[in-house]
């Protein structure tokens, strides 16, 4: 028998899920950072299959937003984004989700720099300097 708690009128799974700010997860947002923040489909980042797959965990922490619908792929950084990559901002490292949506953050402040994402990081301020 599972310890998972139901819902009383339709029996889904009450579970919360928690979701941690990766190396892994904000390469995809330097990714989209570097493409010049959207809006811009996910198809034209070229990302690898992690990035793909993960992508959209972004948005529960307010980094990224979809934009015109759950079917069109586009998405587009948003200032809280914007600001993270730059590093002028920290995110909390954990956060918990419910069917969705962020229920609850959790664990320390946490800087781009904190992630250990040298590599994408330096390469992002050279195409800037670059520009």
């Amino acid at each position: 028998m599972s310890n998972v708690e139901r819902c009383q009128h339709c029996d889904a799974k009450i579970v919360e899920y928690k979701h941690n700010l990766t190396p892994g997860l904000v390469s995809g947002l330097i990714e989209l950072s570097k493409a010049g923040g959207g809006p811009i489909n996910l198809k034209e980042l070229g990302l690898t299959r992690n990035q793909w797959d993960n992508f959209q965990k972004m948005r529960y922490w307010g980094l990224v937003s979809k934009v015109g619908g759950d079917r069109t792929g586009v998405w587009e950084i948003t200032s809280l984004g914007r600001d993270f990559v730059e590093g002028r901002t920290s995110c909390k490292k954990s956060v918990w989700t419910y069917r969705g949506a962020t229920v609850r953050t959790d664990g320390k402040d946490t800087f781009i720099t904190d992630l250990n994402l040298e590599p994408y990081y330096q390469e992002q301020y050279e195409v800037q300097a670059v520009s």
